[in-house]
């Protein structure tokens, strides 16, 4: 199937509503142009279209696989298959998608470094990916001491027609009101992080500071859609694209599947209004990484922090480290290199200008710090997210 014209015939079932999908077929387009064969085909992911699909007689699929009925139809054409969702238990599929535990771990780790005690996950409870998400929250969490209350809302297509508004909505206000404030809550979507900013709205509850909001994805339509703006995860969705049309294309070459799915790292935080505050007691400390957030890529030095907070360098350094446990140059080249990774990853800025974008004073001096906060250098780095 797919190559009795010499042409190689490649179905794309994905999704063009969602920003991640969009940027998958970004990905699998960017592939195959390097493969002259190639036809590629999309059409949305739905049982409903398969007898089209199977009429066109194609070589292999690319999916976001979301419904059982749709992974059946799917299988049942016997020809290569690559999903993107991580959406299905037990599937048994080739899949490359962003890592949810890698996800989870860098919410946790965000949150923390503001300084939060209290936590909540909102996400769905079937969903392959959410679960692991929240595996990845919680177990960092736990590391640091803490845990996390988690409130599920199964909004899958699959799911939220059988669902009733009324009880959900009762459901999810309830927990909101529950959780100790302030909190910290790492929503699985974009999607689920506005649900909560328009909840805490009509319960009087101020976003971010009684409930930050921290989302998956970086839709920029759904992370603007509401006021407060929503803060994000980055995540390399072209990547992702390309990644499964290799592989479905080893497949096509008879190659053997991979034992295990294939996980890309997400990129970073993308951090607006829903998260724009921190937990920390300290008003000077408080003040001092705000200062930091908003100034890193301006060559600051830690005088200019305590002159614009009118306290001695000694006294700010005291009570940084005893509440962060870093030094105000450690957080200020913790925050630059957050810039950086932003940058590495999403642009096509040389090494030199993201390095003089990012506050640092050369190309070199942006290496080192990299690599001893990232173990890579930056090249490295943007290897991962990038196309070639």
């Amino acid at each position: 199937m797919g190559f009795s014209d010499g042409n190689c015939r490649v179905v794309l079932l994905l999704d063009r509503s969602l920003h991640f999908a969009r940027g998958v077929l970004r990905g699998v387009r960017s592939y195959a142009a390097g493969k002259t064969n190639w036809i590629l085909r999309d059409a949305p992911p739905s049982p409903k279209m398969m007898k089209l699909v199977a009429d066109w007689e194609p070589a292999g699929i690319i999916a976001g696989l979301s419904t059982a009925a749709l992974a059946r139809a799917v299988k049942q054409l016997r020809i290569p298959v690559v999903d993107t969702a991580t959406v299905l238990p037990r599937l048994g599929l080739p899949t490359v998608d962003v890592d949810p535990i890698g996800v989870g771990r860098l919410a946790a780790e965000y949150f923390l470094d503001k300084q939060y005690r209290n936590f909540g996950f909102f996400g769905s409870h079937v969903a392959v990916y959410a679960r692991l998400q929240e595996q990845g929250f919680r177990q960092r969490l736990a590391k640091a001491g803490y845990e996390a209350q988690s409130c599920y809302y199964e909004y899958l297509p699959e799911y939220t027609a059988r669902m009733l508004w009324r009880e959900v909505t009762s459901r999810i206000i309830q927990w909101l009101d529950r959780l100790p404030k302030p909190v910290a809550i790492f929503c699985c979507e974009d999607i689920l992080s506005r649900l909560l900013a328009d909840t805490c709205r009509q319960l009087n509850l101020r976003v971010p500071e009684e409930v930050a909001l921290l989302g998956c994805g970086n839709d920029e339509l759904e992370c603007t859609l509401t006021e407060p703006t929503l803060s994000s995860i980055a995540v390399p969705a072209e990547r992702v694209g390309y990644e499964a049309a290799a592989l479905l294309d080893a497949l096509l070459e008879g190659q053997k599947p991979p034992d295990r799915p294939v996980f890309l790292p997400p990129i970073s935080v993308v951090t607006r209004h829903s998260t724009d505050v921190s937990a920390i007691d300290d008003q000077i400390v408080r003040q001092a990484v705000r200062f930091i957030r908003e100034n890193a890529t301006r060559h600051i030095r830690v005088k200019d922090i305590a002159e614009a907070l009118a306290v001695s360098r000694r006294l700010l350094e005291r009570r940084f480290r005893a509440l962060l446990g870093r030094s105000v140059l450690q957080e200020i080249y913790r925050v630059r290199i957050e810039h950086a990774k932003r940058l590495l990853a999403q642009s096509h800025l040389p090494v030199g200008a993201v390095a003089f974008r990012s506050g640092f004073s050369s190309p070199r001096h942006l290496d080192v710090r990299f690599r001893q906060l990232t173990g890579l250098t930056p090249r490295a780095f943007r290897r991962q997210f990038q196309l070639p």
